[in-house]
């Protein structure tokens, strides 16, 4: 009888232990991206002008009245670019501003996860020097200096606290109208 007893009394503290113990998840994240390299077709490259990196510009959002779940861009990372030509003496060698012109070709943003979208309710939109850019249509005259570029919203969008919000933009550059 004491060697049951003695069994039942481990077990039930065994028992007790583990509804002691309790579970809980933590989430870890990790963003990364590979320094992009600067875009050249051997007889022209695009620069970086400015301080933020092309490809790591940042945006503040504010949400749209109170719990709304509504947000637009408070404010967000200028980036520049100049393009520059290739030293006819030296192909490998690239310092000379050359003037450029430049259409916006493509616009897709991502809110909360999943794939990149295409921006057709022109949500966001990317201006230059505060002039928005508009898609598929060719700038006028020829850019004489660097290109400043920032991120705004039309419209708000619906998001949640949490969530990430990408925003990429496509410019075809050309030292010829487009």
């Amino acid at each position: 009888m004491k060697k049951i007893f003695k069994i039942t009394t481990v077990s039930a503290l065994v028992m007790l232990s583990a509804n002691v113990m309790a579970d809980a998840t933590g989430n870890f994240k990790w963003v990364g991206s590979i320094t992009s390299t600067n875009i050249t077709d051997g007889t022209i490259k695009i620069t970086n002008t400015g301080d933020t990196v092309h490809t790591s510009g940042t945006i503040i959002l504010d949400e749209e009245g109170e719990n709304t779940g509504k947000y637009i861009i408070d404010t967000s990372s200028e980036m520049s670019f100049d393009v520059v030509g290739a030293d006819e003496s030296d192909t490998e060698k690239f310092e000379t501003h050359v003037d450029y012109y430049y259409t916006l070709t493509n616009l897709t943003y991502q809110v909360g996860g999943g794939l990149m979208s295409e921006d057709t309710s022109e949500i966001f939109y990317i201006s230059d020097e505060d002039i928005a850019i508009d898609k598929n249509v060719k700038t006028s005259s020829p850019s004489t200096e660097s290109t400043l570029l920032k991120l705004n919203t039309n419209t708000a969008f619906e998001a949640s606290s949490g969530d990430a919000v990408v925003v990429q933009a496509t410019l075809l550059v050309s030292t010829e109208v487009i």
